[in-house]
């Protein structure tokens, strides 16, 4: 009986013991030892499938970030790492919880048809919160949402940028 006890105690204050109906934690003021971010982008319809291509920027955890580039056939690839120091990972941490972007309670807006696809997941004190499609965001939060991509997408060198620009121009260039 007492392994019952205490397996059922450990149970509830793990926090895997709640309730349908509760409400979701609240994220932490500072930013956590887990934080992770995921920013992925991906082109949309191109007129030509080799103009099509996605990448993904992680950043955390730890001080760290990686982006991860791919052509939309997948014959050209690109992962690289880069160094993220705290204070930056402190901002971008801060500018999410300020926007109102660590939620899994997304109002809807006005679907936009086209363009490119962007979504953020981000890990933070032991939840999970992922946005929709930014463009299917209501209005104020796709602001929101538009700052928190180009905080992330600044924490990657501009040589990073360039070497994936240059992949997708050659592949580009070699299909047309």
């Amino acid at each position: 009986m007492r392994i019952v006890t205490l397996f059922l105690l450990f149970f509830f204050l793990s926090g895997c013991g709640r309730m349908p109906g509760d409400a979701p934690a609240q994220p932490p003021a500072e930013r956590p030892g887990d934080f992770l971010l995921q920013l992925n982008w991906a082109t949309g319809i191109m007129p030509d499938p080799w103009m099509q291509y996605s990448y993904v920027i992680t950043i955390g955890p730890g001080n760290e970030g990686r982006i991860s580039y791919k052509t939309g056939d997948g014959e050209k690839s690109m992962v690289e790492s880069f160094p993220v120091s705290p204070g930056d990972l402190d901002n971008l941490y801060l500018l999410l919880l300020d926007n109102g972007l660590l939620s899994n309670d997304w109002p809807g807006g006005d679907s936009v048809d086209g363009g490119s696809l962007v979504t953020l997941s981000v890990t933070a004190g032991g939840q999970k919160y992922s946005t929709p499609a930014f463009s299917d965001l209501a209005d104020h939060l796709q602001a929101s949402a538009a700052r928190a991509e180009e905080n992330a997408k600044i924490l990657v060198p501009p040589d990073l940028w360039d070497q994936m620009n240059q992949i997708q121009l050659q592949h580009e260039n070699e299909n047309e």
